[in-house]
This record gives C-alpha cells, sequence and structure tokens, in this order.
C-alpha cells in the first residue's frame, strides 16, 4: 500500500510538541513533506530556540513517521528559526546598550535626586 501525505499529516498531528502543547501540523511547523515510495521525509521547522531538544524531536517524529503502514524510512529534518516582529506604532524600542539605558533614566533619576 503506498503512502499518502494524508497518512503523514494525520500522525504528526498525534504527536504534541514539548514546548508549545501543540501538534506540527496545527503550528505549521511540518513543512515540504516528501514521499517516495516507503520513504517519508518531513522538515519540522520551529519558531522558538530549540537547539537542546532538536535531536529528541527528531526522533520521536521519526518514530511516529515509521510506524505508518508502508513506511520503510523516515527521516525528520528539525531546526528552528526566530523571526522578529515590528514594533507596535507609539511603543519604544528598548535601548541596545548600557549608555542608552542610562542616557534614557538619566532624567528621571536625577528629577528623583532633586525632589529628595
Amino acid at each position: 500500500m503506498a503512502v499518502s501525505e494524508l497518512q503523514v499529516q494525520t500522525a504528526l498531528k498525534e504527536l504534541v510538541d514539548p514546548n508549545t502543547r501543540k501538534d506540527y501540523v496545527s503550528t505549521k511547523s511540518a513543512r515540504n513533506i516528501k514521499i517516495d515510495g516507503g520513504a517519508v521525509s518531513v522538515d519540522i521547522l520551529l519558531g522558538y530556540p530549540a537547539q537542546s531538544q532538536l535531536a529528541t524531536i527528531k526522533q520521536q517524529v521519526e518514530d511516529k513517521l515509521k510506524s505508518i503502514d508502508g513506511v520503510t524510512s523516515a527521516t525528520a529534518n528539525v531546526g528552528f528559526k526566530i523571526v522578529s516582529h515590528s514594533v507596535q506604532r507609539g511603543v519604544k524600542l528598548i535601548p541596545e546598550s548600557l549608555e542608552d539605558t542610562y542616557a534614557a533614566l538619566k532624567p528621571h533619576f536625577d528629577a528623583l535626586h532633586n525632589d529628595c
């Protein structure tokens, strides 16, 4: 029996990411599903830093894929990518250095000191 992408997605929906507590399909972490006969590969792209957990997640995904009828080999390429977001209008950026932080807070400290 040939393995289908639907079978792979269904299996991945049963796996829960230990950090987000959501499955890899609904979070769109599972990508690039490839099926070649009984060989299945999938990319799992996490949206948070997970270097220490990549091997564990890779093993869990590969074990789950191997449990599908007809799968003879499974490969999970697991990585992460942090996407920066733009700042909301009207919200000031956090200063990047201690000098900037000091410069930003100095007038407030001076005002407090003058009140004493």
